[in-house]
C-alpha cells in the first residue's frame, strides 16, 4: 500500500450576498469563495460526500490504487437549482505541479473519471451555482466528510524476544513482541491463558509488544489479534510456555564428606532432583593445584542418581556438582572433601631414644618424629602389652606441617631384664607404619662424662712424653668395674696396648679415673679410646681421641706493645720477645730460625737494640729459646698519634709461620693527660631474632703516672646506640671524676633483642659509636693529635631479616620474616544459584607478597642485555603474568617479553633485559626494581594475587673483575719485589689499601688509578736504585783518579734522603741532576799526579804527547763541556719554569695544594730558579770570551752589551708578548741586574787604575780593593 495526497477545490457561487465560512465538522464556504486543501491518507478505498445543508447536495468519490477513480454528485433538492460540477487530476509529485485538470464532470452519475495507474497523488476539485436568479439567496452549510474503505486483512507474527512455542523459563513474566504490518491500526488485542481459563486481555491502540507479570510458576498460553479501521482481524498463533523459577537440587551422596582413602579408584555418586525436566550436569574434582577433572552429562526427567568412578591421584580433593533444568535454573552443590593417601607414615626413633640392645636404668624415654600430614593413631607395644595414642594425648606433639613429635616415659626396668618394643603409626586413609622391634636391658652401661688430656697444645706433644688421661665415668646404676686405656699408632689396631685404669675417686654414680700414657719415641698419629664395663655385663667404649705426635718448628712474638707517650724524645717503648717453641729434633736445621724485623714508620723513627735501620740485623733463635728485643721510639715535636707495625720475618721458611705483626700505638704529646680509647669486641652481623649480643670498650689515660699533671678529669665515656636496641647489662653512659693511671678502664654492654624492640627494627647496617672526652688539672678540654677534643669510634653492625619461625614477626622484613602471614583481602562474586547444600558461595581472592634479589655485573661495552629469571616456586600454575620495571635510568631499560600468558608449577623461565642506551650506564651501581604480578587459581573458590618485587643491582664495571683481580694481584705481587730489595713506602701499602677497597667495592676506575701508582713508584723507587748504584761507582772511581765530584756527593746526599724517606719522584730527579753534575764535572778532568801515580809506567809516555794536545784541545773541550752544561741549565730553566706552573694549576685551578704548601714550592723552585740563571748567565760569558784573546777590559764591556741585549728581550717577552709570569720575570731581571751591576764595578775599577798608575801607593790600595772584589 502506498500514501496518496488529494486536494478539494470547492466553488460555491452565491448570488447577492457572501456566506460567512464557519469550520465545524467540515468546512463552511460562503458564495463566490473556493478553498484548495491537501490531505494525506493511507492508500485505501475512500468515500468523500459533500451534503448541502437545507437543500442536499452530495458527490461521492470511491479510489483504490492502480485503478480507476469513480464518481457521481447529486442535487438532492427538488428545485435542482444547483449546477454541479467535479474534476480530477492525478500525478507523480506530491504538490500536482506536473497535473492537468480532468475534463468537467457536470452532475456526474457513478461513472470513471480518472485512471491511478503509475500515480502517486490524486486532486480534485468541486463547484456548484446557480443562475436563477428569481431565487432569495440561500444559506448553503456544505461539509465533507471522508469514510474509509479497506478490504486488506494486516499482517501479524512474533518477534524477537517472544520465547518459542513449548519454551521453559526461569522468571515471572511473558513477554510478546510482534511483528506488524498495517498503516490504519485501529487496536491489538494481547490475551493469556493457564490450564483452564483467560487470565488476561490487553487491547492496546499502535503498541506492538506487551509483559505479562508477577505470574507464579505454571504452563501458559497467549495470542495475539490486530483489527485496522476497515474492520480488517488478524491473529497469531497459541504458544505454550512454561515458567519455573525453583531451583533443582543435588544431593552428594558417597564418599562421605572429610572421606580418607588409600585407594585411587573412587566411585563419586549423588542424587539429582527437579521439580519440572532435568537437564545436563558437571562434576568438578579440584586438587591442591587446580582443577583434576571435570566431567558432563545430559538428564531427563525430574530425578537422577548419577555414579562416576574417577581414578584420583594422591592428595587432597574438593569435589562438587552442578546441575541445570530446562528452565536455565542452575544449582550448585557444596564442596565435599576427599583425601587420597597412599604413603605411608614415615617414622624414626630419635635421642634419647635408647639404641637397640642398649641399656637403661629404671626408666628411659622413647622418642619417635613422625611425617604424617593425616595422622589418625599412634599403637605403643610394650613387651606385647599395646596402648593406644590418638592425636589429642599429650604424648603427642603437633610440630605443623605434617610433622609430629611422640615422647612417652617407659618405667619400672628391673636391673638384669630385658625387654622388647616398637610403634606402629597409622593415618585417616588406613596407611600404617611399624618401627623395628628394639631391644633394652633393664641396665645403663657405663657413661663417658668428660675425657681430658693434661697436654693439648701441638707445640708440646712431642714424642716420648708422657700424657696423663683423666676420666670422669657416670654409672646410674652405681655399678661400674673397669676401664682400659686402649691405644695405637696409624698402622695399629686397638688391643694391641691397653693400659688400665685407676680410680682416683671412689666408685660410685660418678668416678674419677686416670693412665699415663706414654707417647712412642717416634713420629706418628697416636690414637686413644676407652673401654668401661660395668658388674652387670654391660660395656662401652668412648669416641677415638687423635694426638699428633711430631717433631715441630712453631714460634711466637709480642702480638702489643700498647700505647706509649712521649714529646721529641727516644724513649722505651717496650720488650718484643720472640719465642721458638719448635723442637731440637725437628729435621729442617734443628729448628733454628732466623729473624729480621722492619717497621712501617719513616726510618729512625724506631729502634731496634739501638739500631733504627730497617730491615733490622738478623736475630737467629735456637729451639726452645726465646729472644728479646729492645723497642725505643722516636717521638715528634707535634702532637700526633701514629700507629706502628713492627713487622717480624723467619727468614729462612723454616717455621710452619713466616710473618708475624706487633702493634703499638705512638703518641707524641707535650705532657698533661692523653686518653686513649677502643672498641675491643662487637659482632659484625646479627639475624632480627631474638638475642642478647656483648659491646666491649676500654679508655686509657696514656701518660697516667698518679702525678695530678697528668690526671685526667671529670672523663665521659659513652656508648651512642641506634634507636631501638636495648641495653640488658651495664650502662652506656660512664663519668670517671679522675683516672690517675694508665690501667685500662672497660665499658662493657649487654644488648637484649626482643619481643619489645624487634617488631620495631629494620634490616640494614647500623653504626655503633664510642665517645669520650676529659679535662685536664687546669679545668681545660683535654686536646688529643688533630686538636680532637672529643675522641670518636665506630662500628658497624649488619642487621639480616630471619627467614625460621621465632614467635616475632619484624614488620619491616615482611614476607623475608618466618614468621610472616600474607594479608587475605575478599572479592565478592555472584552466582545465580540458590537454595540449599552451600551453593554460590563467594570467591576468595588472597594476595601474597614476595620480596627477592638479584644481582648483575657488565662490563661497559661487553654486552647489553641480561636474563632474569621468573620463578613459580607454587604447585599451581601462575597465570597472566606482567612486568614493569622502575628506578634509576629505567627509562632505557626493556623487557621482552613484558608479559607471560601460563608458567608451570616449581619451574621458571628467563626473561630478556636489554639496556637500550648504555651510554647512560657509566661505572657504578644502579638498582631497578621488577615488578612482577601472576595469578594462581587455587580452585573454584580461591585466587591468589603473586606480587613480587624484585629488586635487582647492576654493577656497571669499566673492565671486566678477571683483569681487576690481575692488577690487584700485580700491585701485591710488585710492593714483594721492592720488599725484597728493601724499599718500602707508606704511599705504596696506602694505594694497596686503596686498590683493595676499590675491589671490594667493584671501583675498578680507582683501582686502576692506584694500580698505575704503584707501577710507577716501582719504576721509579728501581731505576733510583739503579742510579744511585751507578753514582756510587762513579765516584769512587773519580776520587780514585784525583777528580773532585764534591757538588754531585752533595745532590746524590739530598738523593738518599729523599729516596729513604719513600719520597722516589724527588729522588729521580735529584739522581738525575746529579748525574749530569757528575757528567760535568768529571768530563775533561784530568789529574796528572794522580794518574802518574795510579799508572806511572804507561802515563810517562803518554804525559809527554799529550802535552801539544792538551794545551790545542783544552780549550775546545772546556768550549764543549761549557756548552753542554748551559743546555743543561736552559732545560733546568725550562723544568723549573713549568714546574711553576704546575703548582699553580694545582693550588688555584684544582684547589689541590694549600697556600702554605704552595707557597713553600714556590720559594724553593723561584730559589733554584734564580741560582740557575746567574748560572747561566755566567756559563753565556765564559763562552762567550773562550776562544777570543783580548783585554779584560773589552771582554767586560762586550758582556755587558750582551746582558743588556738580553735585558731588553726578556722585557719584551714579558712586557709585549706577555709569555713570562710576573715573578719569574722579576726573578730574572734581578739576575741579569746583579751580573750588570758586577761587570759595571770592575769597568769603574779597571778606569781608575788606569787613571791613576803613576800613583803606586793609590794603585796598590786600588790592586787590594780588586783583590777583595
Amino acid at each position: 500500500m502506498e500514501t496518496l495526497i488529494y486536494s478539494k477545490i470547492v466553488y460555491i457561487i452565491g448570488i447577492s450576498r457572501m456566506l460567512h465560512k464557519k469550520k465545524s465538522g467540515g468546512d463552511r464556504l460562503r458564495n463566490n469563495q473556493a478553498s484548495d486543501k491537501w490531505f494525506i491518507l493511507a492508500v485505501l478505498s475512500a468515500l468523500i460526500s459533500i451534503v448541502l445543508s437545507l437543500y442536499p447536495v452530495s458527490a461521492e468519490l470511491n479510489y483504490t490504487t492502480g485503478e480507476a477513480i469513480y464518481g457521481v454528485m447529486t442535487d438532492g433538492s427538488t428545485t435542482n437549482f444547483l449546477n454541479l460540477t467535479f474534476q480530477f487530476a492525478t500525478c507523480s509529485s506530491n504538490d500536482c505541479s506536473d497535473a492537468s485538470w480532468s475534463a468537467t464532470y457536470e452532475n456526474a452519475t457513478y461513472t470513471s473519471l480518472a485512471s491511478l495507474d503509475n500515480a502517486s497523488y490524486f486532486q480534485y476539485r468541486a463547484s456548484f451555482f446557480t443562475e436563477n436568479q428569481n431565487y432569495t439567496p440561500w444559506l448553503f452549510n456544505a461539509s465533507i466528510s471522508y469514510t474509509y474503505l479497506d478490504t486488506t486483512f494486516p499482517l501479524i507474527s512474533y518477534g524477537m524476544g517472544t520465547e518459542e512455542n513449548g519454551a521453559n523459563k526461569s522468571s515471572s513474566w511473558i513477554y510478546i513482541n510482534l511483528s506488524v504490518t498495517e498503516e490504519n491500526i485501529a487496536n491489538i488485542t494481547y490475551n493469556l491463558y493457564n490450564l483452564t481459563s483467560l487470565l488476561n486481555s490487553t487491547i492496546l491502540a499502535l503498541q506492538s509488544y506487551l509483559n505479562f507479570t508477577n505470574l507464579s510458576d505454571g504452563t501458559y498460553y497467549y495470542n495475539a489479534t490486530i483489527l485496522d479501521y476497515a474492520g480488517n482481524a488478524n491473529s497469531t498463533d497459541t504458544r505454550t510456555i512454561t515458567l519455573d523459577t525453583t531451583l533443582p537440587n543435588i544431593t552428594l551422596m558417597t564418599p562421605l564428606n572429610n572421606t580418607y582413602s588409600n585407594n585411587t579408584a573412587k566411585n563419586l555418586t549423588l542424587n539429582i532432583t527437579d521439580n519440572t525436566a532435568l537437564k545436563n550436569y558437571t562434576f568438578y574434582i579440584y586438587n591442591e593445584s587446580g582443577i583434576e577433572n571435570m566431567t558432563s552429562g545430559e538428564l531427563s526427567g525430574t530425578t537422577s542418581t548419577i555414579g562416576i568412578v574417577f581414578d584420583l591421584l594422591e592428595g587432597i580433593k574438593s569435589w562438587f556438582a552442578l546441575v541445570f533444568d530446562w528452565s536455565g535454573n542452575l544449582y550448585t552443590s557444596q564442596n565435599y572433601t576427599l583425601t587420597i593417601d597412599t604413603t605411608l607414615p614415615q617414622i624414626n626413633f630419635t635421642a634419647p631414644t635408647p639404641p637397640n640392645n642398649s641399656g637403661a636404668s629404671g626408666s628411659f624415654v622413647v622418642n619417635l618424629t613422625i611425617t604424617e600430614t593425616n595422622f589418625a593413631n599412634l599403637s605403643y607395644n610394650w613387651n606385647s602389652t599395646i596402648i593406644n595414642f590418638n592425636s589429642s594425648n599429650e604424648s603427642l606433639t603437633d610440630l605443623g606441617s605434617g610433622s609430629w613429635i611422640f615422647t612417652y616415659t617407659q618405667s619400672d626396668l628391673a636391673v638384669g631384664q630385658s625387654y622388647t618394643y616398637n610403634i606402629t603409626v597409622t593415618d585417616s586413609a588406613g596407611n600404617s607404619n611399624a618401627t623395628e622391634t628394639r631391644t633394652v636391658n633393664g641396665n645403663v652401661v657405663p657413661l663417658f662424662s668428660s675425657v681430658l688430656q693434661d697436654i693439648n697444645a701441638t707445640d708440646d706433644l712431642d714424642p716420648g712424653i708422657n700424657i696423663t688421661i683423666t676420666l670422669n665415668i657416670t654409672d646410674t646404676d652405681s655399678n661400674f668395674d673397669t676401664a682400659i686405656l686402649q691405644w695405637k699408632n696409624s698402622t695399629g689396631v686397638f688391643g694391641e696396648n691397653n693400659i688400665t685404669m685407676l680410680n682416683i675417686t671412689e666408685k660410685s654414680l660418678s668416678t674419677i679415673l686416670n693412665a699415663t700414657l706414654p707417647l712412642p719415641s717416634y713420629e706418628s698419629n697416636i690414637t686413644y679410646r676407652i673401654f668401661a664395663n660395668d658388674t652387670a655385663q654391660g660395656s662401652n667404649y668412648s669416641s677415638n681421641y687423635t694426638i699428633q705426635s711430631f717433631w715441630d718448628c712453631t714460634w711466637t712474638a709480642t702480638s702489643s706493645l700498647g700505647q706509649v707517650a712521649g714529646w721529641d724524645q727516644t724513649k722505651h717503648a717496650g720488650n718484643l720477645t720472640i719465642n721458638n717453641t719448635g723442637d731440637a729434633q725437628y729435621t729442617n736445621a734443628s729448628c733454628s730460625l732466623d729473624f729480621r724485623l722492619t717497621y712501617d714508620l719513616t726510618e729512625g723513627r724506631v729502634y731496634f737494640d739501638s739500631s733504627y735501620y730497617k730491615p733490622s740485623n738478623v736475630y737467629t733463635v735456637a729451639a726452645k729459646a726465646n729472644t728479646t728485643i729492645n723497642i725505643n721510639t722516636t717521638f715528634l715535636n707535634e702532637v700526633k698519634e701514629d700507629s706502628l707495625l713492627i713487622t717480624i720475618t723467619e727468614l729462612g721458611g723454616i717455621s710452619s709461620s713466616s710473618i708475624q705483626n706487633t702493634s703499638a700505638t705512638l703518641v707524641s704529646t707535650t705532657g698533661g693527660p692523653y686518653l686513649y680509647q677502643t672498641i675491643e669486641s662487637t659482632p659484625s652481623s646479627l639475624y632480627l631474632t631474638s638475642q642478647n649480643f656483648s659491646l666491649e670498650a676500654y679508655i686509657r689515660n696514656i701518660v697516667g703516672n698518679g702525678s695530678d699533671i697528668n690526671t685526667a678529669h671529670n672523663v665521659s665515656f659513652n656508648w651512642s646506640l641506634p634507636s631501638g636496641f636495648l641495653v640488658k647489662d651495664g650502662n652506656a653512659s660512664q663519668f670517671y671524676e679522675n683516672i690517675n693511671d694508665s690501667s685500662l678502664t672497660h665499658n662493657y654492654l649487654n644488648i637484649s633483642l626482643n619481643s619489645t624492640n624487634l617488631p620495631s627494627l629494620s634490616p640494614g647496617t647500623y653504626n655503633i659509636t664510642l665517645y669520650a672526652q676529659g679535662y685536664n688539672s687546669s679545668g681545660s678540654l683535654i686536646e688529643h693529635a688533630g686538636n680532637q677534643t672529643i675522641l670518636t669510634q665506630s662500628a658497624i653492625i649488619l642487621l639480616s631479616c630471619y627467614n625460621i619461625s621465632d614467635g616475632i614477626y619484624v614488620t619491616a622484613c615482611g614476607s623475608l620474616d618466618g614468621d610472616y602471614v600474607a594479608p587475605q583481602a575478599s572479592s565478592s562474586s555472584s552466582s545465580s544459584s540458590g537454595g540449599g547444600g552451600g551453593g554460590g558461595s563467594p570467591a576468595e581472592i588472597n594476595i601474597e607478597n614476595i620480596e627477592s634479589s638479584a644481582a648483575f655485573e657488565f662490563v661497559r661495552g661487553d654486552k647489553q642485555s641480561f636474563n632474569l629469571e621468573i620463578e613459580n616456586t607454587h604447585k599451581v600454575p601462575l597465570n597472566n603474568i606482567t612486568l614493569k620495571v622502575s628506578g634509576i635510568n629505567s627509562e632505557y631499560i626493556e623487557i621482552y617479553p613484558k608479559s607471560i600468558s601460563h608458567l608451570a608449577p616449581l619451574s621458571s623461565v628467563n626473561v630478556s633485559i636489554r639496556i637500550s642506551a648504555p651510554a647512560y650506564f657509566n661505572q657504578g651501581n644502579y638498582t631497578l626494581i621488577f615488578d612482577i604480578e601472576g595469578i594462581l587459581f587455587v580452585n573454584n573458590l580461591t585466587t591468589t594475587v603473586i606480587k613480587e618485587k624484585k629488586i635487582t643491582t647492576l654493577h656497571i664495571l669499566e673492565f671486566s673483575k678477571k683483569e681487576a683481580e690481575a692488577m690487584l694481584e700485580d700491585s701485591r705481587e710488585i710492593i714483594k719485589s721492592l720488599l725484597v730489595n728493601n724499599i718500602t713506602s707508606k704511599e705504596l701499602d696506602r694505594q694497596l689499601e686503596n686498590a683493595e677497597k676499590a675491589y671490594n667495592k667493584l671501583d675498578f676506575i680507582s683501582l686502576k688509578k692506584s694500580y698505575d701508582l704503584i707501577n710507577s713508584i716501582k719504576s721509579k723507587s728501581l731505576e733510583s736504585m739503579r742510579i744511585i748504584s751507578e753514582l756510587k761507582a762513579g765516584i769512587e772511581k773519580s776520587e780514585r783518579n784525583g777528580i773532585s765530584v764534591i757538588e754531585t756527593k752533595q745532590i746524590l746526599y739530598l738523593a738518599e734522603i729523599a729516596f729513604s724517606r719513600g719520597d722516589f719522584d724527588l729522588s729521580l730527579e735529584r739522581l738525575k741532576e746529579a748525574r749530569l753534575t757528575y757528567a760535568l764535572e768529571v768530563k775533561g778532568e784530568f789529574n796528572l799526579i794522580s794518574t802518574i801515580k795510579n799508572n806511572p809506567v804507561p802515563t810517562a809516555s803518554t804525559l809527554l804527547a799529550a802535552v801539544f794536545l792538551s794545551l790545542s784541545s783544552a780549550i775546545l773541550i772546556r768550549l764543549q763541556l761549557y756548552k753542554k752544561k748551559l743546555r743543561f741549565l736552559q732545560e733546568e730553566e725550562k723544568l723549573l719554569l713549568e714546574l711553576m706552573k704546575v703548582v699553580q694549576r694545582e693550588c688555584f685551578e684544582k684547589s689541590r695544594m694549600s697556600m702554605e704548601e704552595y707557597d713553600e714550592a714556590m720559594s724553593q723552585y723561584e730559589l733554584k730558579l734564580s741560582k740557575t740563571i746567574e748560572e747561566r748567565i755566567n756559563v753565556e760569558s765564559k763562552i762567550a770570551n773562550i776562544l777570543k784573546v783580548k783585554g779584560k777590559k773589552k771582554a767586560l764591556h762586550m758582556e755587558k752589551e750582551r746582558l743588556v741585549s738580553l735585558i731588553k728581550k726578556v722585557q719584551d717577552d714579558y712586557l709585549n708578548k706577555g709569555r713570562l709570569e710576573t715573578r719569574i720575570y722579576e726573578k730574572m731581571i734581578r739576575s741579569y741586574s746583579m751580573r750588570l751591576t758586577e761587570i759595571e764595578e770592575n769597568l769603574t775599577l779597571i778606569d781608575m787604575e788606569e787613571t791613576l798608575q803613576s800613583g803606586k801607593f793609590i794603585h796598590k790600595i786600588l790592586r787590594q780593593l780588586r783583590l777583595k772584589k
